[in-house]
């Protein structure tokens, strides 16, 4: 979670049990939707706007299939291995795709504000720059990666002065 810069009108004064809470809170509220929801594949919460706030959701990674679904047919017996193929044509390089960490990304924004899908898909580029890259990581711990701390302030101000 990236906080208000210190000195900002809206820096909050809490603490990192503060910050763990409500992103348990956002985490919980996005698996029950999902759960609830009646559209098959559906990943839980994408935006929720209302007077004094719009959430915006990332979601990186496409989710398993839901309970109660059937398995993935799976082959009989040996897989043959495939058959060496001359290529005809040199290969194309692959689309530039965000990385696919499983890590979802929130923002809270000001009513109506407009760019905040375009923030989290930056986020989340440089979160599979920085982060996932980093040797000593382990996820689901706090990210202590200056390079990536550095960036995420960066991306956040040109964010807030773009808008």
């Amino acid at each position: 979670m990236a906080d208000p810069p210190a000195g900002s009108p809206q820096e909050a004064k809490h603490d990192i049990n503060d910050s763990l809470r409500l992103a348990s809170i956002l985490h919980s509220v996005s698996a029950i939707s999902r759960q609830i929801s009646p559209l098959p594949g559906c990943h839980g919460i994408d935006s929720i706007q209302s007077d004094t706030f719009d959430l915006h959701c990332l979601h990186p990674m496409v989710s398993p299939a839901p309970p109660g679904a059937p398995p993935a047919p799976v082959a009989p017996g040996p897989v043959p291995a495939p058959r060496a193929r001359r290529p005809t044509a040199p290969p194309r390089p692959a689309p530039r795709t965000p990385p696919q960490t499983g890590t979802k990304f929130i923002a809270v924004c000001d009513p109506g504000e407009k760019g905040a899908e375009g923030l989290l898909q930056g986020l989340h580029q440089l979160y599979g720059d920085f982060v996932m890259k980093e040797p000593f990581y382990v996820l689901d711990m706090p990210i202590k990666v200056e390079a990536f701390d550095e960036n995420v302030v960066a991306t956040v101000r040109a964010f807030n002065s773009a808008s």
